[in-house]
């Protein structure tokens, strides 16, 4: 993994790691550093250099591995199956929902 992506990973667990201490200015400060992650990795599968993009889809699915792990540490907290989780999120979601019809 990647440098880049090891203080992203950091910061997933310090932003999410005690829900408790979890404010709109920590989760805002996530948000905008998430985008520029996925910007650079949009850079990174848009290269004409095939190890740069190579690059790229090995930190996409580290990151993915992480927030995975990360997802499953915040089920287990609020008492819920991952699984179950993930299935009421979609089905929050305006755009899965609308899939559905």
């Amino acid at each position: 993994m990647s440098n880049t992506n090891n203080k992203y990973v950091n910061k997933i667990k310090s932003v999410f790691g005690n829900l408790s201490d979890l404010t709109p200015e920590k989760l805002q400060g996530f948000v905008g550093e998430t985008m520029i992650l996925l910007s650079n990795l949009r850079t990174q599968f848009e290269s004409n250099d095939p190890k740069v993009r190579e690059e790229g889809i090995k930190a996409a699915q580290d990151l993915k591995d992480a927030l995975t792990l990360q997802f499953e540490s915040m089920a287990k907290l609020v008492g819920e199956n991952p699984a179950d989780l993930m299935a009421l999120i979609k089905g929050m979601n305006p755009a899965t929902t609308a899939l559905k019809k």
